[in-house]
């Protein structure tokens, strides 16, 4: 009854404008091969496997090994900070969402920069890349997406001008931006060991 009555509120708009036909939008849902996400009317809820901190869900910190993780959630967890997201998109093992406001914010295994909140030098390397964050983070420079979309270790977002921006791994391109043609410089000197495998914040596809 509940997604009935979201319908027939929404009957007539265009796609692009669901985000204002409801209190509490149609909420989108996705799940990677050991997580699953939703928008709920709070937020995001997530449950699943959490080994990277995908679902959002932590047990506080240990001096010894940092911060403690469930590995596994059994139930519906809503993940702090994502009040006001409108989607969910659900990558290996992290998850990012879109706020109405344009924003966005990811969360879980940053090994390949998927949080998106590094630094935009096209040499940052994954050996300096925090292992995982287990809380909401916003992604930078992003202020104005309609759309996010999360592979298996990278994601992309749409802005309201048509760009595309992508960040995390890059080692087949899939961010869509050549490493090759790139020379960073490392404590061994210049090299094409080319940390743009990795990309820690977003950057535009040509």
């Amino acid at each position: 009854d509940h997604i009935r009555g979201l319908l027939e509120k929404c009957k007539g708009c265009p796609r692009s404008g669901l985000d204002d036909c409801a209190p509490h939008p149609l909420g989108t849902l996705d799940t990677s091969g050991h997580h699953t996400c939703a928008v709920v009317a709070d937020g995001i809820s997530c449950w699943g496997h959490n080994n990277a901190g995908q679902v959002g869900v932590f047990e506080g910190t240990d001096p010894a090994f940092g911060t403690i993780l469930p590995d596994v959630v059994l139930s519906p967890t809503l993940v702090a900070g994502t009040s006001g997201m409108v989607q969910v998109t659900t990558g290996g093992y992290f998850t990012c969402g879109r706020a109405m406001d344009g924003t966005v914010s990811c969360w879980g295994q940053d090994q390949f920069g998927e949080v998106g909140d590094g630094p935009t030098d096209l040499c940052y390397g994954d050996a300096t890349s925090k292992p995982y964050v287990p809380t909401a983070t916003k992604v930078k420079n992003i202020a104005d997406a309609i759309d996010v979309e999360a592979g298996a270790f990278h994601a992309c977002t749409v802005t309201s001008d048509g760009a595309v921006w992508c960040w995390g791994f890059n080692h087949s391109y899939q961010c869509g931006i050549d490493w090759g043609s790139i020379i960073c410089d490392t404590d061994a000197g210049p090299t094409e060991y080319l940390s743009n495998y990795t990309l820690a914040a977003p950057q535009k596809v040509p």
